[in-house]
């Protein structure tokens, strides 16, 4: 009986940690899907990944994390090598596009 009882409370114990390995390590199928508060700026997320009928090219949809993105994050869908989500000019590049959308967006509503 104790064995049973010790049973139920570890594995009530350890539930939420399965279900959270379990949604980190799923599929991200949009923005949605993740949650930019547990992400640090400079964070890229592949939401999908497929190969295009030239040999080296993918047609991939990432998201790109950052304070200055409208949003606190944006979607880029490109055509073209795979990406390295770590490369530094990346990351580079995707902060200039955030900046830039956020300004464009100051500027239309006049701020």
């Amino acid at each position: 009986m104790k064995i049973g009882i010790f049973g139920v409370v570890v594995a009530f114990l350890f539930l939420p940690i399965v279900a959270f390995a379990q949604n980190v390590g799923g599929p991200v199928k949009s923005i949605e899907d993740v949650n930019t508060a547990d992400l640090p700026n400079d964070s890229v997320v592949i939401i999908s990944k497929d190969e295009t009928d030239l040999p080296g090219y993918v047609h991939e949809r990432f998201v790109f994390v950052h304070q200055d993105c409208p949003g606190g994050a944006q979607i880029v869908d490109r055509y073209g090598p795979p990406i390295n989500p770590t490369d530094p000019n990346l990351r580079q590049f995707e902060r200039a596009q955030c900046a830039d959308l956020r300004q464009r967006d100051m500027d239309d509503r006049g701020d």
